[in-house]
Order: C-alpha cells, then structure tokens, then sequence
C-alpha cells in the first residue's frame, strides 16, 4: 500500500546511474598524461580563445616608507585556442540481453571506461600534430626548439634542458628541468637507456603511437609551467558518465565523454622527426 510501480524512466535513470559508476571506477587518468598536461576549465562548447597572463617580476628594491606606490602592468600573451568535444556511444538492447548477459554488459562498460584512456592520448596526440600557432610563432620551429631528425641521446637531451631552462619567463630564465618525455613507439626504448644512463630514469616517458615512431618530445612539470592543457567544461562533469536516451517508443544508452586539449606554451623540445 502506498508504493508504485517501477516506470521505464525509473528503470533507464536507475540503470543508467548504475552504468555510470561502473564505467568511472574503470576511467582512471594515466599517471603519465598527468605528468604532461595540466586541467584547465573552459566556459562552453565553443571554440574558446586562451589567455595566459604573466604578472610582474619579483622587485629587489625596498619599499619607500612614504615615497608613491609604483605598480606595473601584468603582461597578456596572444590567445591561443582549444574546444572542448563531447565524444559519445551510443548503444540499445533488450531487457532479455541484460537478463541473460548483464556480466558481459558490465565488463564491457568497465572495458570502455579503460578505454577512454586511449582517446585522450590521441586526442593529445592530434594536438601535438597539428604544430598551432602560440605566442604568434608555430609550437615548434626548426633549430630553435626542433632539433629535426636527430635521435634522442645525451647530447641532444642537453640541448632540450637547456633550451627548457633558459625560456624566458618574466623577463628572466625559466629554470625549468624536464618533467616528461613524450615519444613515437619507435624512440621508447632507446629515450628509457638514455635516461636511466644520465641518472634521469624517473622522468616519465609517455608513449602516443600517433606520434612519428622517432619523435620525442621533451616537456616541463605541468606543475611548475603548463605547456598542454586538457580542457573541460567550468561546472560540467569532469568524468563521463552513461545516460538514457528515449527513440520512439525504445530506450537506449550513451556513454559520453567531454575533453579537449590545447597548447598554451612554446616550452617544449622536439627531435626525432624531420621538418
């Protein structure tokens, strides 16, 4: 007395939620994309102009006790741009599938969950590739931060940290080390020798089978200085989710996904690929 009975759409929101924390639990962020590229928040969907300001220096000089406050102006580099995508999957079965296969739908939604990994590495990848256009130069310039078709050694790491650590940032050298190194599958073993023997061995090496199978990439701590940012959406969620679409008179289900990814610095190193 005084209960109802379970409608359709409490069955697709129940399900839907159940789906959904299946598929979270299985969406673990690879440490090493971590290592590479730091969040950042976007306001919509739309193709969004970044701005990246650059506060004053540091001044040595005392303060005058009664002398005017000087203040300085905060410097603003040019916008670059990045979109956030939302990247769905859509799929419909009976209740008589999930009556006599709901282990397998389970390990399916868990095994896309896994898989989300991968697209956010393309999606890097893709970013990369595209060489945009930062601060009014190209990402990578050839003999400036492009040592073209050289291999990673440790002649060539040297001039990856030194080209890190002399970027000019407030008017002033940037001090940065290499927090990552990202490589074509063809340059993984030979950029992990080449660490361990200079005693770098806990650099992080992300391998992104999109790259060229040569090319390396060497990029500061996102901690210490963002080079690739990954984009979501201000007050969206930042993991995905499975919700329940109604097509006439049948329900089905999406798992959709919303990231994106943009190149906010010229930071970073490249070899290994020719211009």
């Amino acid at each position: 007395k005084g209960e109802r009975s379970l409608t359709t759409s409490d069955f697709a929101d129940a399900f839907s939620t159940s789906l959904s924390e299946i598929l979270v639990e299985n969406y673990v962020i690879d440490d090493q994309l971590a290592a590479v590229c730091g969040d950042l928040t976007v306001p919509d969907f739309k193709q969004t102009r970044i701005t990246e300001l650059q506060m004053p220096p540091l001044s040595d000089e005392p303060e005058p006790e009664d002398g005017p406050v000087v203040f300085s102006k905060p410097t603003l580099s040019s916008p670059a741009t990045g979109q956030v995508k939302s990247y769905a999957a859509r799929m419909k079965f009976a209740r008589s599938l999930w009556a006599s296969n709901g282990a397998a739908i389970t390990r399916a939604i868990a095994s896309h969950g896994r898989e989300l990994r991968r697209l956010e590495m393309r999606l890097l990848a893709e970013a990369i590739n595209a060489n945009p256009t930062v601060d009014g130069e190209p990402l990578f310039t050839y003999q400036e931060n492009w040592g073209g078709s050289v291999a990673f050694s440790e002649g060539t790491l040297g001039d990856a940290i030194q080209y890190l650590s002399q970027y000019p940032i407030g008017g002033d050298y940037s001090a940065l080390m290499p927090g990552a190194v990202l490589c074509g599958a063809g340059a993984r073993a030979t950029i992990g020798s080449v660490l361990k023997s200079c005693g770098m061995e806990s650099i992080p090496i992300v391998c992104l089978p999109w790259l060229e199978n040569g090319e390396w990439i060497v990029t500061p701590s996102p901690a210490h200085h963002v080079v690739l940012a990954r984009l979501k959406i201000e007050n969206g969620s930042s993991k995905p989710y499975v919700g329940w679409l109604r097509g006439g008179q049948s329900v089905g289900y999406a798992v959709f996904h919303d990231v994106g990814f943009a190149v906010l610095s010229r930071c970073c190193y490249r070899g290994g690929v020719a211009p």
